[in-house]
């Protein structure tokens, strides 16, 4: 099982902070949640900051990420202000 965490307005707006799937890829856990939650957009997810183990994962070539057993995916909603 692959642990995800969510924080920032990801986890407030869809009263969410953890979910547990299980997975091979980022792309599938991206559509593990879309599927959990219809409301976050496979988009709206990529658009945050993504960590894999705590090391923060960058560029499109992440979607094939290898995930493993025991791996934690954190989604971080992109800041904002003004």
């Amino acid at each position: 099982m692959v642990t995800i965490k969510f924080f920032g307005m990801l986890s407030v707006e869809n009263a969410l902070t953890q979910l547990e799937v299980q997975v091979d890829t980022l792309e599938q856990a991206l559509e593990a949640i879309n599927l959990a939650y219809p409301n976050l957009t496979k988009k709206q997810l990529a658009q945050g900051i993504i960590f894999l183990n705590n090391k923060q994962l960058a560029g499109g070539k992440s979607l094939k990420e290898p995930l493993r057993d025991g791996d934690e995916l954190t989604f971080l909603s992109p800041a904002g202000g003004g």
